[in-house]
């Protein structure tokens, strides 16, 4: 069973900022549209990567053109196995958040590095019915009011953070100290 540790110091100038990382089964949707959304939109003040738990060949080219229609910026994005997330050359996460319910059962034993897991439960853009570039844009949507509500939060109070890990723990059923 997974622990929480709410604990959150409000970072001062000099210090680094939060560092996030996305995670989902193939690391070639929704965690790739997550970590390009966060990096945009938070102008430096958090670190935003992805990887996959089982990465494939490239990242989806709906989920690209769907970043290019929102005019967010995929350059460097590439699959990447978890294990890239973890170990001495990582960087230390704050937070590890699982954008599909794969991951997320899987994270508790596959995560070996720092930080505190967040799910955030999105669907499968490549399996939704109907058009892909609708299911991939609704997807990319979701993730922007996401990712939106957790910069706008965490501006107005420094322990809202703090706060989604104990919830997502509590959600889980997990014991936080």
């Amino acid at each position: 069973m997974v622990k929480a540790i709410c604990v959150i110091k409000q970072l001062t100038s000099d210090e680094a900022p939060l560092t996030i990382v996305f995670i989902d089964r193939e690391n070639t949707a929704r965690s790739q549209m997550a970590e390009a959304i966060l990096r945009s939109r938070s102008r430096g003040r958090v670190r935003s990567f992805s990887a996959g738990l089982e990465p494939g060949g490239a990242v989806d080219d709906d989920a690209l053109g769907s970043m290019a229609a929102a005019r967010v910026s995929t350059e460097g994005l590439t699959p990447k196995p978890i294990d890239t997330c973890m170990g001495p050359e990582a960087p230390a996460f704050d937070f590890v958040i699982t954008v599909c319910d794969d991951a997320a059962d899987a994270i508790v034993e596959a995560w070996s590095g720092p930080g505190r897991h967040v799910h955030w439960p999105m669907e499968n853009p490549a399996t939704m019915s109907g058009s892909r570039r609708v299911a991939f844009d609704h997807v990319r949507r979701k993730l922007e009011a996401a990712i939106d509500n957790l910069i706008r939060s965490a501006r107005a109070d420094p322990l809202v953070l703090a706060r989604l890990a104990r919830d997502a723990a509590d959600e889980r059923g997990d014991v936080s100290d």
